[in-house]
């Protein structure tokens, strides 16, 4: 197939990092691949790393974006392309105009990973959201929002969970992370893995891990993400200096090879208010790290509860801190957990199969 891969986002986050390792799954399954992506985007640099070749479109007007969408008519001519997957919700207005502006016939497939919050039954949105010929969403809470909100046949919604790689086996760099002198590893080791606003809940964390410290508790919590809220992200510093656990926390900017660098601890939480899905929860699951997840969103579908994982209700740091307190004093229970998780994740989870069902779903009409 001949694959137009679309996302003009700019973030850091799951979404851009999810259309890299599709854009390179593909190919290596053999598919023309053409990703077309924002100038000066994240998603821009880690292409030039792994170098792949993309196409570059500006978008002045995205409630209305006729000039671009005949750009990106244009590409789908010229390189003649069969299916036009995208992945940010911006881009939709874009992609069904390119759509019906080629003049060759495109699959339109929208692949829909934040949560759907009101109802697209207007007219305007009917004729745009006429033009998907399918919608993947990550996950059956997901699917039962746009069966609700999304004027389109129900049979045109299916599940396809996120697949993730099976953990390296090789040394992970955990200087990186615990230089020696600098921070150093304790008896419990946690991470928070995420894009560093009020919404992914580090504050519940901090909250959490400051009480066990203070008593005794020889725990270490490294905050690992992109600041997305500069304000946010200096309350966390503040609240870590008043609480006096400077040695025992540390803030790490984004990291590309965050499922390796995982391994370096014991426990990988999600702070998350409610996760529309939890990508990081299956990475940490398949390299073979305990985790914790809020009990919200598409996290329960996920993690069993003191089976492959333990949850916690969001924002509730005393739940929380009862939950690191049980396996602090129970290392046994964390092993089991994070073996089971393991399990779980390599069972539903396991990125080449995630892959071959993505490919059957692009290439069905």
């Amino acid at each position: 197939m001949k694959i137009l891969i679309l996302c003009l986002s700019a973030g850091h986050g799951g979404l851009e990092l999810y259309a890299l390792r599709e854009i390179k799954a593909l190919r290596e399954r053999g598919h023309d691949v053409l990703p077309v992506i924002a100038q000066g985007s994240r998603l821009a640099g880690l292409l030039d790393e792994a170098s792949i070749p993309y196409r570059f479109l500006h978008v002045s007007f995205y409630r209305f974006p006729l000039f671009a969408a005949q750009r990106l008519a244009t590409l789908i001519e010229q390189n003649h392309i069969d299916v036009l997957h995208m992945h940010w919700s911006n881009d939709l207005y874009l992609a069904a105009l390119a759509k019906s502006m080629a003049m060759r016939p495109v699959r339109l497939i929208y692949t829909r990973q934040m949560a759907i919050t009101r109802s697209k039954d207007d007219l305007v949105h009917r004729w745009f959201y006429k033009q998907l010929d399918k919608v993947l969403v990550i996950s059956q809470l997901l699917a039962q929002q746009a069966q609700h909100f999304f004027p389109i046949d129900p049979a045109r919604i299916k599940v396809l969970y996120y697949g993730v790689p099976a953990g390296s086996s090789g040394v992970p760099d955990c200087a990186s992370l615990f230089p020696p002198g600098v921070f150093e590893r304790r008896r419990l080791n946690i991470a928070v893995f995420g894009r560093v606003e009020h919404v992914k809940g580090q504050h519940v964390m901090l909250d959490a891990v400051a009480g066990l410290i203070n008593a005794g508790y020889d725990i270490s919590l490294s905050i690992i993400g992109h600041v997305m809220d500069q304000n946010y992200a200096a309350q966390l510093h503040r609240d870590v200096s008043g609480a006096g656990i400077q040695d025992n926390v540390r803030f790490t900017d984004f990291v590309n090879n965050a499922q390796e660098l995982m391994r370096c601890f014991d426990v990988l939480a999600l702070t998350t208010y409610c996760e529309t899905f939890g990508l990081v929860l299956i990475e940490a699951m398949r390299a073979g790290v305990a985790v914790i997840g809020t009990d919200c969103g598409g996290v329960p579908e996920i993690i069993e509860h003191d089976q492959s994982g333990l949850l916690v209700k969001p924002g509730d740091a005393a739940e929380l801190r009862s939950v690191i307190d049980s396996i602090y004093m129970d290392p046994s229970r964390l092993q089991r957990l994070a073996v089971a998780g393991k399990q779980r994740a390599d069972h539903l989870f396991a990125q080449e199969n995630h892959y071959a069902q993505l490919e059957a779903e692009l290439a069905d009409t």
